[in-house]
Protein backbone atom coordinates (compact mmCIF):
# COMPACT_ATOMS: atom_id res chain seq x y z
CA UNK A 1 0.00 0.00 0.00
CA UNK A 2 2.82 2.37 0.87
CA UNK A 3 4.55 1.63 -2.45
CA UNK A 4 1.35 2.41 -4.32
CA UNK A 5 0.97 5.70 -2.44
CA UNK A 6 4.60 6.67 -3.14
CA UNK A 7 4.21 5.74 -6.80
CA UNK A 8 1.03 7.80 -7.08
CA UNK A 9 2.74 10.73 -5.34
CA UNK A 10 5.65 10.56 -7.78
CA UNK A 11 3.27 10.41 -10.76
CA UNK A 12 1.35 13.42 -9.48
CA UNK A 13 4.59 15.31 -8.83
CA UNK A 14 5.75 14.55 -12.36
CA UNK A 15 2.41 15.66 -13.79
CA UNK A 16 2.51 18.85 -11.73
CA UNK A 17 6.01 19.62 -12.98
CA UNK A 18 4.94 18.92 -16.59
CA UNK A 19 1.95 21.23 -16.19
CA UNK A 20 4.17 23.94 -14.70
CA UNK A 21 6.58 23.64 -17.63
CA UNK A 22 3.70 23.82 -20.12
CA UNK A 23 2.27 26.84 -18.31
CA UNK A 24 5.63 28.61 -18.48
CA UNK A 25 5.96 27.86 -22.19
CA UNK A 26 2.44 29.11 -22.86
CA UNK A 27 3.26 32.28 -20.91
CA UNK A 28 6.24 32.89 -23.19
CA UNK A 29 4.07 32.31 -26.27
CA UNK A 30 1.40 34.70 -25.01
CA UNK A 31 4.01 37.39 -24.36
CA UNK A 32 5.44 36.85 -27.84
CA UNK A 33 2.00 37.09 -29.46
CA UNK A 34 1.17 40.23 -27.50
CA UNK A 35 4.42 41.82 -28.66
CA UNK A 36 3.74 40.85 -32.29
CA UNK A 37 0.22 42.22 -31.98
CA UNK A 38 1.53 45.56 -30.71
CA UNK A 39 4.14 45.70 -33.48
CA UNK A 40 1.44 44.93 -36.04
CA UNK A 41 -0.77 47.70 -34.68
CA UNK A 42 2.11 50.17 -34.87
CA UNK A 43 2.91 49.14 -38.44
CA UNK A 44 -0.74 49.47 -39.37
CA UNK A 45 -0.90 52.97 -37.87
CA UNK A 46 2.20 53.93 -39.86
CA UNK A 47 0.73 52.54 -43.08
CA UNK A 48 -2.57 54.34 -42.50
CA UNK A 49 -0.75 57.62 -41.83
CA UNK A 50 1.29 57.21 -45.01
CA UNK A 51 -1.83 56.38 -47.00
CA UNK A 52 -3.49 59.54 -45.69
CA UNK A 53 -0.46 61.50 -46.91
CA UNK A 54 -0.67 59.81 -50.31
CA UNK A 55 -4.40 60.57 -50.49
CA UNK A 56 -3.78 64.21 -49.69
CA UNK A 57 -1.07 64.41 -52.33
CA UNK A 58 -3.30 62.66 -54.85
CA UNK A 59 -5.98 65.30 -54.26
CA UNK A 60 -3.35 67.97 -54.83
CA UNK A 61 -2.23 66.29 -58.05
CA UNK A 62 -5.81 66.00 -59.25
CA UNK A 63 -6.33 69.69 -58.57
CA UNK A 64 -3.20 70.57 -60.54
CA UNK A 65 -4.26 68.28 -63.40
CA UNK A 66 -7.75 69.80 -63.44
CA UNK A 67 -6.30 73.30 -63.39
CA UNK A 68 -3.98 72.40 -66.23
CA UNK A 69 -6.85 70.93 -68.22
CA UNK A 70 -8.97 74.03 -67.65
CA UNK A 71 -6.09 76.17 -68.83
CA UNK A 72 -5.95 74.11 -72.03
CA UNK A 73 -2.68 72.39 -71.18
CA UNK A 74 -1.82 68.74 -71.32
CA UNK A 75 -1.27 66.47 -68.39
CA UNK A 76 2.48 66.33 -68.86
CA UNK A 77 3.13 66.23 -65.13
CA UNK A 78 3.33 62.43 -64.94
CA UNK A 79 -0.09 61.77 -63.45
CA UNK A 80 -0.35 58.35 -65.05
CA UNK A 81 2.87 57.28 -63.35
CA UNK A 82 1.70 58.56 -59.97
CA UNK A 83 -1.70 56.90 -60.33
CA UNK A 84 -0.02 53.59 -61.23
CA UNK A 85 2.26 53.90 -58.19
CA UNK A 86 -0.78 54.51 -55.97
CA UNK A 87 -2.48 51.39 -57.40
CA UNK A 88 0.69 49.32 -56.92
CA UNK A 89 1.08 50.59 -53.38
CA UNK A 90 -2.52 49.73 -52.56
CA UNK A 91 -1.99 46.17 -53.81
CA UNK A 92 1.22 45.80 -51.78
CA UNK A 93 -0.42 47.10 -48.62
CA UNK A 94 -3.38 44.77 -49.11
CA UNK A 95 -0.97 41.85 -49.56
CA UNK A 96 0.99 42.80 -46.45
CA UNK A 97 -2.15 43.07 -44.37
CA UNK A 98 -3.25 39.66 -45.66
CA UNK A 99 0.13 38.06 -44.88
CA UNK A 100 1.48 39.66 -41.69
CA UNK A 101 5.06 39.23 -40.59
CA UNK A 102 6.80 39.68 -43.92
CA UNK A 103 9.13 42.58 -43.28
CA UNK A 104 10.50 42.46 -46.83
CA UNK A 105 7.06 43.40 -48.19
CA UNK A 106 6.86 46.14 -45.58
CA UNK A 107 10.21 47.52 -46.69
CA UNK A 108 9.09 47.42 -50.33
CA UNK A 109 5.86 49.23 -49.47
CA UNK A 110 7.77 51.85 -47.50
CA UNK A 111 10.18 52.27 -50.41
CA UNK A 112 7.27 52.66 -52.82
CA UNK A 113 5.68 55.21 -50.51
CA UNK A 114 8.92 57.17 -50.37
CA UNK A 115 9.26 56.99 -54.17
CA UNK A 116 5.65 58.02 -54.59
CA UNK A 117 6.17 60.89 -52.17
CA UNK A 118 9.16 62.08 -54.21
CA UNK A 119 7.22 61.84 -57.47
CA UNK A 120 4.26 63.68 -56.01
CA UNK A 121 6.53 66.30 -54.50
CA UNK A 122 8.27 66.84 -57.84
CA UNK A 123 4.95 67.06 -59.64
CA UNK A 124 3.47 69.52 -57.16
CA UNK A 125 6.44 71.84 -56.63
CA UNK A 126 9.07 73.61 -58.60
CA UNK A 127 8.55 74.58 -62.23
CA UNK A 128 5.02 73.23 -62.64
CA UNK A 129 3.28 76.55 -62.08
CA UNK A 130 5.22 78.20 -64.92
CA UNK A 131 4.40 75.16 -67.12
CA UNK A 132 0.72 75.59 -66.39
CA UNK A 133 1.01 79.35 -66.92
CA UNK A 134 2.63 78.77 -70.33
CA UNK A 135 -0.18 76.52 -71.52
CA UNK A 136 -2.63 77.95 -74.03
CA UNK A 137 -5.16 80.00 -72.14
CA UNK A 138 -2.82 80.29 -69.13
CA UNK A 139 -2.10 83.70 -67.68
Amino acid sequence: MADKTVSSWQDLSLQAETLKTAKDQLGVLVASFEQRQQEGRERLKTLKRRLEEVDAKAVTLKSIRDTSALAGGTAALGFDKVEQQVRDLTVRIDMELATPGKTKDSANAASTLDSLGSTVHQATTGDNVPKIDKTPGGK
